[in-house]
């Protein structure tokens, strides 16, 4: 089943953000960020983070992906491997 994303630019300024917790597991959650175009600065690509736990920092598991459709889909896989494995 594919992934629920939520936007979270609005609480990051300077940032596009999205977020998506897993269905089997909700302490699990899944971040993409780019930092958005300006005069002086060119973003790079869109970078995946992931945290097992509220209380977590974030972790860098991919990037950078050149598209959000890429790093979704890096993400997606990610989970099919991980869900597996904890059956």
């Amino acid at each position: 089943m594919a992934m629920k994303w939520v936007s979270a630019a609005a609480d990051n300024p300077g940032y596009s953000v999205w977020h998506s917790t897993p269905e089997r597991d909700p302490n699990v959650q899944y971040i993409i960020r780019q930092k958005r175009k300006t005069r002086d600065f060119t973003p790079v690509g869109w970078i995946v983070y992931v945290r097992s736990s509220k209380t977590e920092p974030l972790r860098t598991i991919y990037g950078p992906a050149a598209t959000l459709k890429e790093a979704k889909e890096f993400v997606e896989d990610w989970e099919k491997i991980h869900g597996q494995q904890e059956d």
